[in-house]
């Protein structure tokens, strides 16, 4: 070796031992950062499972319910093999949900069925629907599904259709039959009342008629009340009486008697001017009619009583004609009723009473009406009868035919006249009677089959 590679050898052994001091010092100072990457992969893993006792359809809602709680993504597919009598659940889901999957398979495909079929009689999920006796309204809807009857929203569906009158709803078989049971409770008749109206109208009339009947009086025996016919024996008489007397001698005389008389005579006229007269009458005319209500808020039930009477008229040139009056009506209201349940119950309303009763006629025919109205509300107990508005008319009538001034004068105006007196007393009553309309109960024999061959005709 020359010396240049001697000293070449030399330089490069210096220099290595002066780094090394330099590289330690600078290997303190350098920091390690180590990275985990992930690059967001799911590891999804799908498996397919042969089952051998129970159907894939049966199955499959189950192992979703779990694989989609796990993971979203999850999916579940059945296969139904019907040529090599197979079914096969696909199940795609996370690589540890797998081991859990070959557990619920395993547990769910067991040998122990409850049909020929399967050992599970179903997904869960049962169909139903009824179908009402009476009615079907949205708040026998609501009171299922905000009654909590059914499952919720979410897990179950409960819908009415009105044009078949039926409800339809999904849920489990438990709810389902649940569901059923409690619309049979809300599946009631629509409370119904017969309310039975009748209006009594007692009439109680005094008539008087004492006096002396002018007319009559002045056109019949006049001022000659008080005279006194007298017819006598004439002059005449006497004279007859002394020629018999001479004639027959005295045995004559002695056997017969003979003496003067007369006789009285009636006067030519009768009593019937004279007025001595008592009537009394009462009469008692009832009305009834029958009207059905029922819980309808805002409907009005009315009942109207219009009899119609003759009536003369008379037009402007005075020609009369016939015509039927219809003033007098009853007008009965009844709103807001409220009926309670069963054959011991009682209804709840209000009620507004007009009357309009002609009272007077004119010359010409036009009627004077009067009316009475009356606003109130009442509890009607079933089958008991209770007033609703009683209201009385009084009509006094005095009329005094007699001669000027001095029929005016107290007691004598029954001398000098005569005084009628009509007295008119007139007392209307209107009852109400509540009676329950019982389905199939009060309804009389063969009334539907009657019905119904009327609705063919």
């Amino acid at each position: 070796m020359n010396s240049w590679g001697l000293k070449g050898a030399a330089l490069l052994l210096a220099a290595s031992t002066l780094s090394l001091p330099l590289a330690a010092q600078a290997e303190d100072k350098v920091q390690k950062i180590t990275f985990i990457e992930d690059d967001a992969q799911k590891n999804m893993a799908s498996k397919i499972y042969t089952l051998k006792y129970t159907k894939a359809a049966d199955i499959a809602p189950f192992i979703r319910s779990a694989v989609v709680r796990y993971c979203r993504e999850s999916n579940v597919s059945t296969v139904s093999d019907d040529v090599r009598n197979r079914q096969m659940l696909i199940v795609s889901t996370g690589i540890n949900m797998i081991e859990h999957v070959d557990k619920l398979v395993a547990t769910l495909d067991r040998n122990s069925k409850f049909n020929q079929y399967s050992n599970i009689t179903g997904d869960g999920i049962a169909v139903g629907f009824y179908q009402p006796t009476f009615r079907a309204t949205q708040s026998m809807l609501d009171v299922i599904v905000k009654g909590e009857v059914s499952s919720g929203n979410q897990d179950s569906t409960v819908q009415l259709d009105t044009k078949r009158n039926l409800f339809y709803f999904k849920d489990t078989p438990a709810t389902v039959d649940d569901i059923k049971t409690k619309l049979s409770w809300l599946d009631k008749p629509v409370p119904q009342t017969r309310i039975e109206l009748t209006v009594y109208e007692v009439r109680d009339s005094d008539l008087k008629d004492v006096g002396i009947d002018y007319l009559a009086w002045k056109n019949g025996p006049g001022m000659n009340l008080f005279s006194i016919g007298y017819e006598a024996l004439d002059v005449r008489a006497a004279e007859v009486i002394v020629e018999n007397i001479l004639q027959s001698g005295a045995d004559l005389f002695g056997n017969a008697t003979y003496g003067f008389g007369g006789f009285y005579t009636a006067p030519a006229f009768d009593m019937s001017f004279i007025r001595l007269l008592q009537q009394n009458g009462k009469a008692v005319i009832s009305s009834s009619a029958s009207l059905l209500v029922s819980n309808v808020p805002d409907k009005v039930f009315a009942i109207t009583f219009a009899p119609e009477y003759q009536n003369i008229e008379k037009d402007n040139d005075h020609i009369s004609s016939v015509s039927v009056g219809g003033d007098s009506s009853l007008l009965a209201q009844l709103y807001n009723p409220v009926i309670t349940a069963g054959k011991d119950g009682m209804i709840n309303f209000d009620y507004i009473i007009n009357n309009n009763n002609v009272v007077e006629r004119n010359n010409m025919g036009s009627e004077l009406t009067e009316s009475d109205s009356f606003a109130a509300s009442a509890t009607l107990p079933f089958n008991k009868e209770q007033i609703l508005a009683v209201w009385n008319r009084t009509s006094k009538v005095e009329q005094t035919i007699g001669i000027p001034v001095l029929c005016e004068l107290p007691v004598l105006k029954y001398i000098f006249g005569t005084t009628t007196e009509n007295t008119e007393v007139t007392r209307c009553i209107v009852t109400a009677r509540a009676v329950p309309v019982v389905y199939n109960e009060n309804m009389a024999a063969g009334a539907t089959a009657e019905f119904d061959e009327i609705c063919k005709k």
